[in-house]
């Protein structure tokens, strides 16, 4: 599943490209003839696009057409016993709605390939942690924080379980309930995930990964009107980096944004001296994929 870091700036979030190649493509090819046939009573209409016609029937928002087809397609693959594929091919469809900006219409999608993966593979298995994350990122999007919350929360329960909480994997889980967390003004939460997430780069480590979750520590700690420990987390993020790195420029707008509310205006000065010295970073938060 993909990461991002924890946010600085602000908590909203951009999708990485999507694939161009289509998991529901590939299940239109390994599908038999017969089972094509059953997709739809006329296999011409299916050999139009390359994609299989429940997904151009979604691209043309045509979803209670494509609903049929999907069911048809999920029931051929449950009896071919092929429960990955029906999960890609949920996910797929899914992400096309998601890609439109249409969440509502890519809910019901997730939380079938949820069910799907809870019933064939346990609920602890990491294919569920998969498809529980999509969901949890899908009402992220749609800004559905209170709903995306406990899936996060979930997903952060079973990679401790399955992995330790050591592992890079619970690191990432826990940045997104934080995150989701500070969007719901649930900052003292958000502060000790934070942390928490510090922990594990600081014992791998990984003191370039630092600044970000830093200068994000120094937010909640603003949200919590801790401002002493705010600019001790923004002061330790800048010599992670150095003043003047351009990795900087975010725990500089953040500390200086502070400064001046502070009513510290010469402090925040000299620090927006430096943002000018470097250049913008590229390390935005990413929409949730």
């Amino acid at each position: 599943m993909a990461r991002r870091t924890l946010c600085t700036g602000h908590c909203r979030a951009h999708h990485p490209q999507r694939p161009t190649t289509s998991a529901a493509h590939r299940l239109h090819l390994a599908l038999g003839a017969g089972d094509r046939h059953r997709l739809d009573p006329d296999p011409h209409r299916l050999h139009l696009t390359p994609r299989p016609l429940a997904l151009t029937l979604f691209a043309q928002t045509k979803f209670d057409q494509a609903r049929p087809l999907i069911e048809q397609a999920i029931e051929i693959l449950g009896k071919n016993d092929q429960p990955e594929a029906a999960l890609t091919f949920l996910n797929d469809l899914a992400g096309e709605l998601r890609d439109q900006k249409k969440y509502a219409e890519a809910e019901p999608l997730y939380k079938r390939a949820q069910d799907i993966a809870e019933k064939h593979f346990g609920p602890d298995d990491p294919h569920v942690v998969k498809a529980v994350n999509a969901q949890a990122d899908n009402f992220y999007n749609e800004e559905k924080y209170a709903q995306a919350e406990p899936l996060y929360k979930r997903v952060l329960d079973i990679t401790e379980k399955n992995k330790g909480s050591k592992d890079g994997d619970v690191e990432g889980a826990i940045r997104d309930l934080a995150v989701t967390l500070f969007e719901l003004k649930k900052f003292d939460q958000a502060r000790l995930l934070t942390e928490r997430a510090i922990a594990i780069l600081t014992k791998n480590n990984k003191p370039e990964d630092l600044a970000a979750p830093l200068t994000f520590l120094g937010r909640t700690c603003e949200g919590l009107r801790k401002y002493d420990d705010a600019e001790r987390a923004y002061k330790r993020a800048l010599d992670m980096v150095g003043i003047d790195n351009s990795a900087a420029r975010d725990t500089l707008e953040n500390y200086s944004r502070m400064l001046h509310d502070l009513k510290r205006e010469n402090e925040a000065q000299a620090l927006e001296a430096h943002i000018h010295k470097v250049q913008p970073t590229t390390g935005a938060v990413e929409e949730r994929r």
